[in-house]
């Protein structure tokens, strides 16, 4: 199986398992080196990030609050429940992804935390 396959398959479920206004991580099994991220915002918004187990998961609930926010304004929320990729079109995902590719370069605090590695090596 896929990580993508296993994705769309599991996504359901972990949203289903996730109260409102709340965020998750889920491990399986099946899939051990890889984290789900589960954010449901109190509008019942909900957004998932599978990532690799090393991914910090305070980026991956960044990029999520930032995705969820600028989606739930271009998308109307009629249109959530029964919309699908087909219908709502939301065009600001795949500059997220690119870039969250680096959490260092994502996140102000990681950036901080490597830059205090480095010096720690130094040092």
């Amino acid at each position: 199986m896929r990580c993508s396959n296993f994705g769309t398959v599991s996504h359901s479920c972990w949203i289903y398992r996730s109260v409102p206004f709340s965020k998750r991580d889920f491990r399986n099994s099946t899939f051990l080196h890889y984290l789900c991220h589960v954010c449901i915002r109190n509008d019942s918004l909900a957004g998932v990030v599978i990532a690799d187990s090393e991914y910090p998961s305070r980026v991956c609930f960044s990029l999520l609050d930032k995705v969820l926010e600028e989606f739930s304004r271009q998308v109307d929320s009629n249109e959530w429940p029964s919309g699908s990729p087909n219908v709502i079109r939301y065009t600001g995902l795949d500059a997220h992804l690119a870039r969250y590719q680096n959490p260092r370069e994502a996140d102000a605090m990681c950036k901080v935390q490597a830059e205090l590695d480095e010096t720690k090596v130094i040092l």
